[in-house]
């Protein structure tokens, strides 16, 4: 067995301290006249992303995190912050459209069409091509953002059922993998896993989230 992480980190000592857990209000407004005449978005939805990438971006700067303890106010500078953020971890949108390719592009277990074009089942995928993208993040020594896959589903519209995460360390032996996870969901936990071990054909894989919670794949974003 192989092990490696990232030094220092730990979301006890690192991670944000609020869950990702914010009443329904627009995150984002456009104003005319300094009069806001449309609302967009709700955080009620999650900012997962936004949690995520402060966290890596605080860290790599070296800053301590911030001392709220619970979700902040919808206008502090604190949330618009995390809002912005959120938005620029989507990556112009290739972070979405990675979700949904993965959720609809690779299924598991394959079928006609997905053979025909040649796109690798979703686990498969995954084992192939996301983790050693994450695991060569963690080996210089960076955090490495991570899309989990939770609904295979071709409605668009439930996109927001999928989780951004940041993976901090990994244990890896011949047939299973252990991702240690920073999770905006479960503040302060450092026992978020993401476990995936090999089927007895190696080729294919099986995953499970450490919460309980589903995982279908998961990836490096963007």
């Amino acid at each position: 067995m192989s092990s490696n992480a990232v030094p220092g980190f730990l979301p006890s000592t690192n991670g944000l301290r609020f869950v990702n857990r914010f009443p329904a209000q627009a995150t984002i407004f456009l104003r005319l006249g300094g009069r806001t005449i449309l609302g967009l978005g709700n955080a009620a939805d999650g900012l997962c992303g936004g949690l995520a990438t402060v966290t890596r971006d605080l860290f790599d700067a070296g800053m301590a995190r911030w001392e709220d303890v619970d979700p902040p106010e919808g206008d502090s500078p604190h949330f618009r912050e995390l809002v912005w953020r959120q938005v620029d971890s989507f990556e112009l949108g290739r972070v979405p459209f990675r979700f949904y390719d993965l959720a609809v592009a690779h299924p598991d277990p394959p079928t006609a069409w997905s053979r025909l074009l040649r796109r690798r089942p979703r686990p498969v995928e995954t084992v192939r091509r996301e983790w050693p993208r994450i695991r060569a993040d963690v080996d210089a020594g960076h955090l490495s953002m991570v899309g989990l896959v939770r609904a295979a589903t071709w409605d668009p519209r439930l996109l927001g059922l999928n989780h951004q995460v940041v993976a901090y360390g990994y244990e890896v032996s011949r047939d299973s993998l252990s991702l240690s996870i920073y999770d905006p969901n479960h503040p302060l936990d450092d026992t978020v896993r993401i476990r995936l071990q090999l089927t007895m054909d190696r080729r294919s894989a099986t995953m499970s989230y450490s919460t309980g919670e589903p995982l279908l794949a998961f990836f490096r974003a963007p």
